[in-house]
């Protein structure tokens, strides 16, 4: 799993604080075509990925090479895996979409919370000091718009990874 979040790191970095609106997240995430053209270059750079890409068992071992060939031929293993219906890069390309949907949700989640907290500290200080300072006011109130920006991302991002993933 190691692997696949470091190529998924190497093709593309979510970054919400750069995209302003949901549609410039969307626009952002890469596409299956751009996840495998990341790929070939990957491939250049730690061609040990690739060999684990060979088998549908690098899922489940970190170095799967050795454990089959102890096992049988990696001949015989190259015609089982032939026979696996999903395609390994298929798989790949689903878990890198996953990761960068999850990613983002995170950063939507801290974001949320560090408005939040924010708000509720703001809200604690003027009820216990009686002074209304303007400024807290207004940071106060961005901080609301920016939860409200912030909660309308989140539940398109939810309405659109299911799209994404598919795709």
């Amino acid at each position: 799993m190691e692997d696949i979040i470091h190529f998924a790191q190497y093709t593309h970095t979510p970054k919400l604080w750069q995209s302003l609106t949901y549609e410039d997240i969307i626009k952002k995430l890469p596409s299956s075509k751009q996840i495998l053209i990341k790929l070939n270059e990957y491939f250049n750079l730690y061609p040990e990925f690739q060999l684990k890409l060979r088998t549908n068992l690098w899922r489940i071992h970190s170095n799967p090479v050795n454990t089959l060939e102890k096992l049988l031929p990696i001949d015989l293993w190259y015609k089982i895996d032939s026979y696996i219906s999903e395609s390994r890069f298929d798989l790949l390309i689903r878990k890198c979409k996953i990761y960068y949907i999850i990613l983002i949700q995170s950063q939507i989640k801290d974001g949320i919370n560090r408005y939040s907290k924010f708000i509720k500290d703001t809200t604690f200080k003027q009820f216990n000091t009686y002074v209304v300072n303007t400024r807290d006011n207004h940071l106060f109130y961005y901080a609301k718009q920016n939860i409200s920006v912030y909660k309308e991302m989140e539940r398109n991002i939810n309405n659109y990874k299911d799209k994404y993933i598919s795709s």
